[in-house]
This record gives structure tokens, sequence and C-alpha cells, in this order.
């Protein structure tokens, strides 16, 4: 595949490597003779995307599916959104599925359960319940399926990991028990794109016939697990105001930074005094080799090899873990005990010919890097989305944030409060809300839209959720030069935006014994969209807060609620994810 140069087409991504921008490399390991295969642009320039070679990809519409962040509440929510999708016959025309942590958890078992686990989508997700037909027996029962995950005491299994493992590690091996060995995924596995592939891979280096291989569910999208590239660890305590994180993104065919440059982060002295590290990052290599122990900055040779030793640290159960490792940049922060509390895992990137890349010397074991939750930096993966020049995309804002009406808050008077709408999406045009910049995120370089359609944005979920079906649109946007994510100006996309809302129309259709328990008791009319069931097994419902875990009606609810709002915007998500013509860009 060649890279297009610039033309007047600005929706063209970068697909694969033009040989004065990137090249294919090969990493040969010494003792194994291993052989894996690494992309790289040139420094400061998009990689290839491997995936754009894949035939059964480029077929389908160049849209995306994206589950944010948010704990189980968003695991749970993904889970029927999901099954809703697939029961709409959307899903086979979708080329991406992207998860950041709580998402991430879900797009895992939705991407890589085996059938042997969950033979169809129905045992798998679970079917959606519509509303006339809830019962509170039902409700209460904990579901043969994915949605009991988010059931399980997550807080118990971490504590009793962390005993031995520490915090990190006690959160990796309960994101391992809970969300992958449960559903049939080896944590300690690696994923590839195909069983074919599998095969593939083991005849081009029969050196790893030890390991493990996960193969996509057939049928789905390209899984993209987004997970932040922190910093290097004798870095810690990052300092707040010289934060410089990137996206790490883990998926079938690759992991890594995109973009390959030099970055400078900061080493706080004993005396206060903020030293310079210098490193290189950027590239992408097969997961399996991601993390490599040693001699992985040693430059390509002549012949395009790079020597490692053996199979990398990142493999696909701590990938999850790391996505939804929300405290990591509170800790990473705070103080030097921190270095004992972070995922850390060794990273290095991929050099080309002639370079001399800054870190450790040439063949020394590469540094060890500070991994955290993807919703540090972007808690959709939109950004990524736009690299690949994705013309449209669905997200999914499974939050804990009531969007607030245009009579309490009018965008177009006054930016908003945290309180108001999710964080996320103002920093996309660049509007900074309370905690944009505070311990536990890094939105501040995520400008990518026109601080001026910020209102229609706002305003188009505002009305839709005033119907009462649900807060679902589509808007044409127009991106802004940013040049962090290297996404110039004039990319055009469609956002179709699906935030979490009360609805209305749905609540009419409960059974009474439901509806007592789902629906505010001073507002059973629906008259207040921010009016939520004050007690009960369900308040706050669907705006659960961030918890360890849900009870058995929680999960249940919020999986059919949220399914229901898929099917009842089927015209719209249809027009978003449906048959367009597919544009193979080469």
């Amino acid at each position: 595949l060649k890279r297009s140069a610039p033309t007047t087409t600005t929706n063209t991504p970068p697909v694969g490597p033009a040989p004065h921008t990137a090249m294919l490399v090969t990493l040969g390991a010494l003792g194994l003779g291993l052989d894996a295969r690494a992309w790289r642009g040139a420094p400061g320039d998009l990689p290839p995307y491997p995936e754009m070679s894949l035939p059964e990809l480029t077929s389908r519409g160049s849209n995306a599916v994206c589950f944010s962040g948010g704990g189980s509440r968003a695991y749970s929510a993904a889970l029927g959104q999901m099954k809703a999708l697939l029961d709409l016959g959307v899903i086979d025309n979708v080329r991406y599925l992207n998860g950041i942590s709580g998402g991430a958890w879900a797009a895992s078992v939705i991407s890589y359960a085996p059938e042997s686990y969950a033979a169809t989508d129905s045992d798998l997700l679970g079917d959606v319940t519509p509303p006339e037909a809830l019962n509170l027996t039902a409700l209460n029962q904990l579901s043969p399926n994915a949605r009991a995950a988010a059931t399980i005491d997550f807080e118990a299994v971490l504590k009793k990991n962390a005993v031995f493992k520490g915090l990190a590690g006690g959160w990796q091996t309960a994101v391992g028990e809970i969300f992958l060995s449960a559903h049939g995924i080896d944590p300690a596995a690696y994923p590839a794109w195909k069983s074919e592939s599998v095969k593939e891979l083991l005849g081009r280096n029969p050196g790893l016939g030890e390991q493990k291989f996960l193969a996509t569910r057939p049928g789905r999208p390209f899984p993209v697990i987004g997970v932040t590239l922190m910093g290097p660890a004798q870095s810690l305590p990052f300092e707040m105001s010289k934060r410089s994180y990137r996206m790490y993104e883990y998926t079938p065919l690759y992991a890594g930074t995109g973009v390959a440059l030099n970055e400078t982060y900061t080493e706080v002295g004993v005396f206060g005094s903020s030293i310079p590290i210098n490193r290189q990052i950027g590239g992408f290599v097969e997961p399996w080799a991601a993390g490599a122990p040693d001699g992985a900055q040693t430059p390509l040779r002549p012949s395009g090899t790079l020597e490692v030793a053996a199979p990398g640290a990142m493999t696909f159960g701590a990938a999850v873990s790391a996505s939804s490792y929300f405290v990591a940049d509170p800790l990473a922060v705070v103080t030097r005990l921190s270095s004992l509390l972070t995922m850390r895992d060794p990273s290095w990137p991929v050099v080309l010919p002639g370079e001399t890349p800054q870190g450790p010397p040439v063949g020394e074991t590469p540094d060890q890097w500070v991994f955290g939750d993807g919703g540090i930096l972007d808690n959709q993966n939109l950004l990524g989305m736009l690299q690949r020049r994705v013309e449209n995309i669905v997200i999914f804002i499974n939050t804990d944030v009531v969007l607030a009406p245009v009579e309490v808050w009018d965008p177009a008077e006054r930016d908003p409060t945290m309180e108001e709408i999710d964080d996320s999406i103002p920093a996309y045009f660049g509007i900074e809300v309370d905690n944009a910049t505070k311990a536990g995120f890094f939105m501040i370089r995520n400008t990518i839209f026109p601080r001026s359609d910020f209102v229609k944005v706002v305003r188009a979920l505002q009305e839709a959720q005033a119907k009462g079906r649900g807060a679902v649109v589509t808007t044409p946007l127009t991106t802004v030069a940013n040049p962090v994510w290297k996404i110039p100006a004039g990319v055009e996309t469609k956002i179709t935006w699906v935030y979490t809302a009360r609805a209305r129309e749905w609540e009419k259709q409960l059974p009474q014994e439901v509806a007592k328990l789902a629906v505010s008791h001073a507002d059973p009319q629906g008259n207040n969209i921010s009016a939520l069931p004050e007690d009960g097994p369900l308040a706050s419902f669907p705006f659960y807060k961030l918890a360890w875990y849900l009870t058995p009606i929680q999960a249940n609810m919020l999986a059919d609620f949220s399914g229901w709002v898929v099917k009842e915007n089927k015209e719209t998500l249809v027009a978003a994810l449906g048959k367009q013509e597919s544009r193979v860009l080469i």
C-alpha cells in the first residue's frame, strides 16, 4: 500500500507506507529466531495503519463505534448498546470498535470471547428486553452472560490480590479474573486478528509455539483498546504543568503510539530542580513483541532487523487493565511513592536506519514506562479515529453527568461547568471545564473542532434529550488543525453522539412495579429531565456514580435501557453505520 501525499481530499487517512515516509521492518530475535513486524512513519508523522491492507475491513464503511470509559456503568451500558447494534444488523459494516476503561472491558468481551464460551451473541451479551416486558424477578436475577461481570465485587478481588502483588498488580489480576478469564479470554495471551493470522505468525516464528494467542470473534470490527502512555518511570512523580501524555493503542495487529517524535519529560531533582529527560517515542509493533525486555532500541540494520530476546510484557490482560487504571495520573503526580503504585512495562520506539534514538544506549535494557487509564487523555478515542480519517463515528458517552437542559444552561451564553456536561466533550472544542487539567485528566491538547460548533452540538443534544427518546444526534463537523495529534484542518466527519439521558418515552412503558424504582418520585411524569430516582435499588438511574460493582438489577436495567435507546433511534444509527460507499484509499 502507498500512502497518499496531501491532496485536495483531506479525508484521506494514512493507509500504508510510502518509501520516503514509512517502512515495514522486522524484529529478529537472536535467541528464538522471532520475526515481528513493525511500522513507522517519518519523524513527526503518522504511521501507516496495517489494518487498511485487509480487504475484509476496507470493504466495510468508513465508520467506527466508540465506547467511553466509566467503570462497571460504562461496561453494562456498552453490552446493551452492542447487542442492539447487532440486532439492527449494522455491525457487519463497522470498521472499528474502540474501548476505553470500562468501555475497554466491554470491547474485550465483545471482540475476543470465543464461541466455545458463548456460541451466539445472545448467549454472550443477553437480549435487550423492551420496557413493558421488564419485571423485578428477572431484573434481580444474576444474568448467565457477560452482564454478570459487572456485579462481581471488584474491590474485594483487588484487595485480596493487592496484598501480595501491590495495587497495580492487584488491579491487573482483578480485571483479568472478572472481565477476561470469566469469559474464556486468557489475560496472559496476545491478541491476533483471525485464526489464520495466528497460523501465519507461528509459521514465521516457530519459537512462539508455547505462547497463547486470542483471535477475534467472527464478524467483529477491528478492536482498538486505548491506554495512556504517561512517561518514563524515572521521571516520577510527574510535574503537573509539564505532563506530556500520548495515546497507546492496543490492537490485534499492533501496539504502540502513532506519531514518532522526540519528547522531553522532566525528572524532579532531590532539591526540587527540574532535570530534562529526552526520549524518542513512536511506531507500531506486533502486540506480542510490545515491551520486549532488552536490546529493543538497536537501530535497524540495512536488512531491516532489530534484535529482541523474548516476547514482550504487554499481554492482553496488561493492556486492558492499564486502560482502566484510573488512579494512575493522581498517583503519578503526588509523591515519589507513586513509583510503587503505577503500572509499568518496558517501552521503546521503532527506529529507522540512520536515526540515533534518544534514550538508553544502544543495546541496553529499555526504560520502564508508566501506563494509565485511556480516559485520562481521551475517554472515547475519538482523536485516534480522526487520525485514521474515519468519516462516520458513533460515540457512546456512558457518563454519570446529566446534560443540563437549555433552561438551566444555555451553551450560547456561557461555558459549562463539570456538573452540566461530561467534560470530555467541551475539550474537543477547546473549552476547558473545571477538571480538564487537574490530576486524573489531561485533555487540554484535544481541541479538534471549532469552538463555534460547540453550541450547535450541545443544542442538538439538549433538544433530543427533551423529546424523551434518548439524546442521540448526528452532527457534521470539520476539524481545525491539531499539531499534537497530527490531524490537519479541513477533515470532514460526521459524529453521532449518544449521550446518557433520562428517556420519558421509555419510562411510560414500564410496569408499575418497575417504574416505582426507576423513575423520580418527585417527577413521575418526566417533566424535569434532571430528576432522577432519589433512593432505592435504582437510585440515580441511569447515571450511577463510579462504583466498584453494580447489583443485578442495576446492571440489567442499564443494559436493557441503553439497548432500547439504540433501537428507538434506529434511523439515526443505521444512517451512521449502515451500508455506504466505502472508499479504499491508497
